[in-house]
């Protein structure tokens, strides 16, 4: 009964008030530090993964740069032969025809170092 004449009075209801809002603000400010902590952590989490992903992807491009170049070399390294060959072609032309020409020539018309070597092969 004296519990009941207390609730009753205006004071004590304000105190009551007071007393339940203080110890809400300590379990909500609680709550509040939990989640900033979640979140710091999860936040840390995602910017490793961001940094490493950026990471990953600058050597993917400086890989893909070198590639580029190394098949720009190859092209010119290409060209360079193929001009290489088309020479050694005209060489090699050009040897069949003196070859013919040193064949079809009678043995009395050849020089003699040209006797010589005949012989010896």
């Amino acid at each position: 009964m004296s519990n009941a004449l207390r609730l009753a009075q205006p004071e004590f209801a304000d105190r009551l008030v007071r007393a339940l809002a203080t110890r809400l603000r300590v379990i909500y400010e609680s709550a509040l530090g939990e989640v900033e902590l979640w979140n710091k952590s999860a936040a840390a989490q995602l910017d490793a993964q961001l940094r490493e992903r950026r990471r990953n992807f600058g050597r993917r491009l400086e890989a893909i740069e070198r590639i580029q170049q190394a098949a720009s070399g190859l092209d010119d390294r290409i060209s360079e032969i193929e001009t290489q060959e088309s020479a050694l072609d005209m060489l090699d032309a050009k040897l069949g025809e003196l070859t013919a020409h040193l064949t079809d020539t009678p043995a009395a018309a050849r020089p003699p170092a040209v006797q010589q070597q005949l012989k010896t092969a």
